[in-house]
C-alpha cells in the first residue's frame, strides 16, 4: 500500500467511518464460522512471568496483573510476538480489546510477516476480525504471498467471515475512489439507508392498536418503547405487525450511541423528591455531579460507565445492582448470575449485552447526574473506578434496570436509612418485573415451563 493510502487509512476521519462500516455490516451478519467465545480460563499459569502461557491459558487474573504492572505492554517477546499478536494467535478477544485500549499497534506485523487481521480471518474468528477492523486494521493489505485477509478466510473455508471481509473491503475501496461521501469530521451518524424511524413514530400491533413512541431496545423478543411523556412500555415483538417487526430487527443491530443521537429528545427533569439517589446525595460526604455525559468506551457495560464531567473523565460503577457478564472472562460470576435468573450460559451473556445496550441508549441520549462519595469500586482500567448512583431523565438508572429485568439486586449497598429505602424499592420493582415477565424473567419462566 502506498504512503498516501496508508495515511488515509490511519486518519481519524477514515477510522471513524471504518468503525461505522464494521457496525453496518455486522448488523446484517447473522452468524459466524465458529463460536468466538474466549477460551475458558484455566488454572493460573505456573510461571506468571511467561506471558505467552498466561494468554494461551486465558488466565485473565494473571493477565490483568501483568497489564497493570507492565512498563512496556506492547514490546515483542523473544520470538517477535507482541502481546496483541499473542492474544490474536490464541483467540483471546477480551485481552486483545484491553491491549488495543492501551494503545497496541494493530498494524504491527507478525514475525512471519503476516498481519493480525490475516490471522484472525484464517481462524474464522468473526468477533476478533471486527475488533481489529474497528481499531483500524487494513482490510486491503496482502502478505508476502499476495494474500489478503479475505483470501485466508476463503482458503480455510470460513465463508461467512470471508463474505463479511469482502463487503467491508468493497465499501472501503468505494470510499477511497470518492464514490461514497465521507462523514463530517466531528459528526458520527447513522447512514440514511439504515435510519429507519428511530425518532417518534407510530407502532401498530396485530390487533390494530397504535402507539406513538421511540424505539429504545429489544430484549429477548420484547420491545421497549418510550412515549412522549418519557414513560417506558413493553410489547412482545410478535404482537407487532410484520413491517414493524422488520424495523425492530434492523434497529436492534445498530449502535445504541447512534440510536440515542438520532432519537428525538424528551426533556424531563426528575424531581429531587422522586429520586432516592438525589436525596441520598444531600447527605454529608456525597458529591453530586450534574450535566455528565457518557463517553464511548469499550469498558462500558450495564452497570459500569466512562463519564465526562467538567472536562474530566471518570469511571463509575452502580451501587445496589449487578449486570450480567458479556463474556466468559469471569466464569464463576457468570454461573452465579445463571443461578440467580434461572438462565443458561448463552442467555445470561445475552442479558449482559441487553443491559449494556439499555443503559447506553438512555445515558447517550442526553446529560445525566452522578451521585457518589468516591468509594473505591476497584477495576482494571488505568483510571480509578468509584461506586455511584446515576439519575437520568426517566429516573434512577438502577431502578430502571431492575424494573426491566436486566440486572440482579446484588452489589455494594449504601448503609443509611435512605439506602435501606432504596433497597426496599428495588425489591418491589424486581417482584413486579417477575410478575410481568420482563427481561430475564421471561426467559426464566420459559425454562421453568420446559422442565
Amino acid at each position: 500500500m502506498n504512503r498516501n493510502r496508508m495515511q488515509l487509512l490511519r486518519s481519524p476521519r477514515i477510522r471513524r467511518l471504518m468503525g461505522l462500516l464494521v457496525l453496518i455490516v455486522s448488523a446484517g451478519t447473522s452468524g459466524c464460522d465458529r463460536p468466538s467465545q474466549p477460551h475458558p480460563p484455566a488454572q493460573p499459569a505456573a510461571h506468571t512471568g511467561n506471558l505467552q502461557e498466561i494468554i494461551r491459558n486465558g488466565d485473565t487474573n494473571a493477565f490483568h496483573l501483568w497489564l497493570s504492572q507492565a512498563e512496556t505492554p506492547h514490546a515483542p517477546d523473544a520470538q517477535g510476538y507482541t502481546p496483541l499478536a499473542l492474544a490474536v494467535r490464541y483467540g483471546q478477544i477480551a485481552m486483545a480489546a484491553d491491549l488495543l485500549d492501551r494503545g497496541a499497534d494493530v498494524h504491527q506485523p507478525l514475525p512471519d510477516g503476516g498481519a493480525l487481521l490475516h490471522r484472525a480471518a484464517a481462524h474464522g474468528n468473526a468477533e476478533l476480525t471486527r475488533l481489529l477492523l474497528d481499531a483500524g486494521a487494513d482490510v486491503t493489505a496482502v502478505d508476502a504471498e499476495g494474500l489478503s485477509a479475505y483470501d485466508h478466510a476463503i482458503l480455510r473455508g470460513h465463508l461467512e467471515t470471508a463474505a463479511y471481509l469482502q463487503e467491508i473491503r468493497a465499501v472501503y475501496l468505494a470510499l477511497t475512489r470518492g464514490e461514497l461521501p465521507p462523514p463530517e469530521a466531528t459528526t458520527e451518524t447513522i447512514p440514511p439507508a439504515l435510519l429507519l424511524s428511530t425518532d417518534f413514530r407510530s407502532w401498530t400491533s396485530l390487533s390494530g392498536d397504535r402507539m406513538e413512541a421511540a424505539f429504545i431496545q429489544s430484549v429477548f423478543d420484547t420491545v421497549i418503547l418510550q412515549n412522549r411523556d418519557g414513560e417506558l412500555f413493553r410489547i412482545a415483538l410478535n404482537r407487532l405487525i410484520p413491517a414493524d417487526q422488520t424495523t425492530i430487527r434492523q434497529l436492534s443491530g445498530l449502535d445504541p450511541h447512534a440510536l440515542a443521537r438520532a432519537r428525538e429528545r424528551v426533556t424531563i427533569t426528575p424531581k429531587a423528591s422522586d429520586s432516592l439517589a438525589l436525596r441520598i446525595g444531600r447527605d454529608k460526604g456525597w458529591t453530586v455531579l450534574e450535566n455528565c455525559r457518557l463517553l464511548k468506551r469499550g469498558g462500558n457495560d450495564g452497570d459500569s460507565f466512562h463519564v465526562r464531567h467538567d472536562g474530566k473523565e471518570y469511571i463509575f460503577r452502580l451501587y445496589f445492582v449487578d449486570a450480567a457478564e458479556t463474556s466468559l472472562s469471569f466464569p464463576q460470576r457468570v454461573r452465579d448470575q445463571e443461578q440467580y435468573f434461572g438462565l443458561n450460559t448463552s442467555d445470561t451473556l445475552k442479558l449482559g449485552e441487553a443491559a449494556s445496550k439499555f443503559a447506553t441508549s438512555l445515558l447517550a441520549s442526553g446529560p445525566f447526574t452522578v451521585v457518589t462519595q468516591w468509594e473505591d469500586a476497584r477495576g482494571n482500567s488505568r483510571l480509578p473506578r468509584h461506586y455511584a448512583m446515576v439519575v437520568t431523565s426517566l429516573g434512577d438508572l438502577d431502578e430502571l434496570l431492575v424494573k426491566e429485568g436486566l440486572v440482579r439486586r446484588f452489589g455494594m449497598p449504601v448503609k443509611t436509612s435512605l439506602g435501606e429505602r432504596k433497597q426496599s424499592v428495588l425489591r418491589q420493582l424486581e417482584q413486579e418485573a417477575k410478575r410481568q415477565q420482563a427481561g430475564a424473567w421471561a426467559k426464566s419462566d420459559e425454562r421453568r415451563v420446559k422442565r
